[in-house]
């Protein structure tokens, strides 16, 4: 038996992640049918059966490991060779390959059709990541455009405008300037009333 055929031609290979359906060839209940090398042996149809039912991964992989031990050892096959198998796949056509097993197997030589629903187009456009949303600070900016990071001043305090006459720059003049119109006009009206009185003096008889 090679391992790509059984006796009967039926495909073996490495396509059935678990090991009962080739295990089971070995059974002496399969001689005639898919065993033709009419071996059979009581311990190796007992472990056979109990595996089945065992629920422990690790006492299950124990009981195989027996199983495999005495069909090494008693050789009802010969394996004469190792066929090569070559494999090519349109990487340029499609994508998410996956291998089984993942260290040194080959994509879709895998038991069932899960391999082939994860290849994707390799021909189509990479997505595009969307851009993160703005901040309150920059919600009025147009998409696409950059926004400044550094933070922003705050605007300088307004400025108190000069009263109406009062020279630009110089705030402390207004006071000023009033006590030299009310002096101006105690000048004023001191000198009209003097200006007065001489008139009525001259206009008096002596």
């Amino acid at each position: 038996m090679s391992k790509g055929t059984s006796g009967n031609g039926t495909c073996l290979g490495a396509r059935y992640p678990d090991p009962t359906s080739l295990l089971k060839i070995l059974t002496t209940a399969q001689i005639g049918n898919s065993s033709d090398s009419l071996w059979s042996n009581a311990q190796y149809d007992e472990l056979f059966t109990k595996q089945l039912a065992e629920t422990d991964p690790a006492a299950r992989h124990a009981q195989i490991a027996q199983m495999q031990q005495i069909f090494y050892t008693e050789a009802p096959y010969h394996i004469l060779y190792y066929p090569s198998q070559l494999d090519a796949n349109r990487t340029d056509r499609f994508g998410g390959w996956q291998n089984q097993p993942t260290k040194n197997g080959n994509p879709l030589f895998g038991f069932g059709s899960l391999n082939y629903t994860a290849l994707t187009d390799a021909t189509a456009p990479a997505p595009t990541a969307s851009p993160a949303p703005s901040t309150a600070a920059s919600a009025s900016t147009a998409p696409g455009s950059s926004v400044s990071s550094a933070p922003a001043t705050a605007a300088p305090a307004p400025t108190a405008s000069p009263s109406p006459g009062t020279p630009a720059g110089d705030s402390g003049s207004g006071p000023l300037l009033a006590i030299g119109i009310v002096g101006l006009v105690v000048v004023v009206a001191i000198g009209v009333f003097v200006l007065r009185r001489g008139r009525r003096a001259r206009r008096s008889p002596a």
